[in-house]
C-alpha cells in the first residue's frame, strides 16, 4: 500500500494537506540543533553530497519567535513557557532559541492532526530533549508523557574529558486516554540466563520459581502434601492445577517440603519492553546502511510502529529524511505519509524503495516545482523555517 511522499516544508504541508485528526501515530526526528552539516556518504564510493544542514540563528529566527508569542493558534500556555525560555536562553543560547521557535509551531500542528487515540514519539537527543519535554508537556497536557526512552545508539564512543554519549531519546506521547497499546517482550537476556535457568531437563534449561502469592485469589488457601504457605501468603495456584502440574512432572519438592515450580527457557515469552532500548544497533557494515548520516535501524521503527498501531492505521513522519519510518510502514502494512524539505531526501527513498522492491511512493512538490523530476538540488532542512511558522501563525 504505497504512501505520500511530500517535499516542502512540513509546517505548510500540515497546514494544506493532512486533515485534522486523521492521524494515528506520528514519528518525528527532526533536526537536534547539532550546529552541523550532514552528508550523505555514497556506499560504492568515496564522494559525498550534502543532505542536510542543521544549524539555527537567532537572527533567523526572531521574526518567526515573535509571530508565535503573539499568534492565537498557539495555546496560551506553550505562548507563555516560549517567552520564558526566551527570557533564559537569549543572552547564553540564543541558537537554541531559535531552534525551538521552530519546533513550537510544528509540535502545534502535529498535534492537530493526531487522532484523539493517536500516540507520538519524539526523536532527540540530551541537547534539547529537556527543552523539547516542557513544550510536549504545555501542547498535549503533561498528563499524556508516557515514557522518556533511552535507546543506545552506540556501544562506545571516547568522548574527552567526559563520559561517552552513546544514547537517544525518545518522547512518548499519547493525545487522550484511549490509545493503541500492542506490548512488545523482549526475549530472556544472556546474563538472565546464565544465572538463573542452571538446571536441565532432557536438554531443555529451566529454573525453579516460587508457588505462592502474597494475595488471595480463589480457592488458595489449604495444606498441599503436608504443607501450607508461610504465614501471609497463599498458593499461586488451584489444587486441582497443582495436582495437575505435579502429575506432569513440572514440580520439584525443597528439602523444606516446599514445592517449586520448573520454568522452562523455551517456553518463555520473554520480559515485557522496559524504557531503556539496548538491543537495536545500526551496524557500520549493515546491509540497510545507505549513507545517510541520521539514517536510524528498520527495527527500532518496526518496534515503535508495532507497539503503537495496527494493520491500515496511518502513519506520519513530518522529518522523513532517507525513508526508513516509511519503509518499515509500508513492510507492515500500514498507510502513511513522509515530509521532508530536502529534494536528496526524496531521491534517496525513491532509490531505496526500488531496492528493495517496494511499490514506488506517490511524490507531491510543494510548492510545485516545474524541475522537481530532475530532482538536482538540495535544500536544508533549516531553510524555510521562517517562512513556512509565518504562513501557520
Amino acid at each position: 500500500m504505497p504512501g505520500r511522499l511530500y517535499c516542502g516544508d512540513n509546517l505548510e504541508v500540515l497546514a494544506e494537506y493532512i486533515p485534522r485528526e486523521s492521524v494515528d501515530l506520528i514519528y518525528l526526528d527532526p533536526p537536534f540543533n547539532s550546529q552541523r552539516t550532514y552528508n550523505l556518504i555514497y556506499k560504492d564510493s568515496r564522494a559525498q553530497e550534502v543532505a542536510f544542514k542543521d544549524y539555527w540563528s537567532w537572527e533567523e529566527a526572531a521574526p518567526t519567535y515573535a509571530r508565535i508569542v503573539e499568534s492565537a493558534t498557539i495555546p496560551k500556555p506553550v505562548r507563555t513557557l516560549l517567552r520564558s525560555l526566551h527570557e533564559c536562553l537569549i543572552e547564553n543560547d540564543s541558537d537554541q532559541l531559535a531552534y525551538l521557535s521552530m519546533m513550537v509551531p510544528r509540535v502545534v500542528a502535529l498535534h492537530r492532526v493526531l487522532k484523539p487515540t493517536g500516540s507520538m514519539y519524539l526523536h532527540c537527543d540530551p541537547t534539547a530533549s529537556h527543552y523539547l519535554k516542557v513544550i510536549l508537556d504545555a501542547v498535549f497536557g503533561a498528563g499524556s508523557f508516557k515514557n522518556e526512552i533511552v535507546w543506545r545508539r552506540f556501544s562506545a564512543k571516547n568522548d574527552p574529558k567526559r563520559y561517552g554519549r552513546i544514547h537517544d531519546v525518545l518522547l512518548y506521547y499519547t493525545k487522550g486516554a484511549q490509545f493503541c497499546w500492542n506490548e512488545q517482550r523482549i526475549p530472556v537476556e544472556d546474563y538472565s540466563i546464565k544465572k538463573n535457568f542452571t538446571a536441565e531437563d532432557n536438554g531443555r534449561l529451566y529454573t525453579l520459581v516460587d508457588l505462592t502469592a502474597h494475595k488471595p485469589g480463589g480457592d488458595v488457601d489449604y495444606e498441599w502434601h503436608g504443607v501450607r504457605p508461610y504465614k501471609g501468603r497463599y498458593w499461586a495456584y488451584s489444587k486441582e492445577n497443582m495436582d495437575r502440574m505435579l502429575k506432569d512432572g513440572l514440580i520439584v519438592f525443597r528439602r523444606t517440603g516446599m514445592p517449586r515450580l520448573k520454568r522452562y527457557l523455551d517456553e518463555q515469552a520473554g520480559a515485557p519492553l522496559q524504557d531503556v532500548w539496548l538491543d537495536i544497533k545500526l551496524a557500520t557494515a549493515a546491509k540497510e546502511r545507505i549513507g545517510y548520516p541520521t539514517q536510524k535501524p528498520l527495527a527500532l521503527l518496526k518496534r515503535i510502529i508495532e507497539s503503537s498501531t495496527n494493520k491500515g492505521d496511518l502513519v506520519l513522519d513530518p522529518f522523513c529524511g532517507c525513508g526508513t519510518t516509511v519503509e518499515a510502514a509500508e513492510d507492515m502494512g500500514r498507510r502513511w505519509i513522509g515530509i521532508d524539505i530536502a529534494r536528496k531526501a526524496i531521491e534517496v527513498i525513491e532509490d531505496r524503495f526500488k531496492k528493495v522492491n517496494l511499490p514506488p511512493p506517490e511524490v507531491t512538490w510543494h510548492p510545485k516545482d516545474p524541475e522537481a523530476p530532475a530532482r538536482r538540488s538540495t535544500s536544508p532542512h533549516s531553510s524555510a523555517s521562517s517562512s513556512a511558522a509565518r504562513a501557520y501563525v
